[in-house]
């Protein structure tokens, strides 16, 4: 009896691996249909499909739906609409070969910007330190007695 609830186990874990991927439940279409728009791009306005407004954009909404209907997973949605239009229906770039280049790029220059700040912000206070404060440094101008007296008559004309 053992042996044939082992066969049925392993035969339960191997149907549950072949099953397809979970439907998306009616009252949630929406919602996937909407994230669904946020990652594919209008292929002849090259926009997002949530904000396209080309008429292959409406065509492309529609087959979402229709897709979505058929109780397709996002991924099977996603998958399909790379088959019939191409890689560059897709928002972002599968992190597959030079792709993957498409997000280290960004987070290497942030990196490489942080340390140069770190290296150079010490540096920079340094500086300021051992050459002052700056503003103490500069002697006031030299003023003639008129050009005093027209100073402080301008002051005085405007209050301060």
């Amino acid at each position: 009896m053992s042996r044939r609830a082992g066969l049925l186990l392993a035969l339960l874990v191997a149907l549950t691996a072949a099953a397809p991927a979970q439907a998306i439940p009616p009252e949630q279409r929406g919602e996937a249909f909407n994230r669904l728009e946020k990652k594919v791009m209008c292929i002849e306005c090259n926009v997002p499909l949530n904000i396209a407004e080309a008429a292959q954009a409406d065509a492309t909404r529609t087959q979402m739906r229709r897709l979505l209907d058929r109780d397709l997973s996002e991924q099977q949605v996603l998958d399909q609409l790379v088959e019939d239009y191409g890689p560059n229906i897709l928002a972002s770039p599968k992190a597959e070969g030079f792709n993957v280049l498409a997000y280290l790029v960004p987070v290497l220059a942030l990196a490489a910007l942080l340390a140069c700040g770190a290296v150079l912000l010490p540096r920079w206070k340094r500086n300021r330190a051992e050459a002052g404060s700056g503003e103490d440094d500069i002697p006031p101008p030299d003023l003639s007695r008129a050009d005093t007296e027209r100073l402080d008559a301008e002051l005085a004309r405007y209050g301060a």
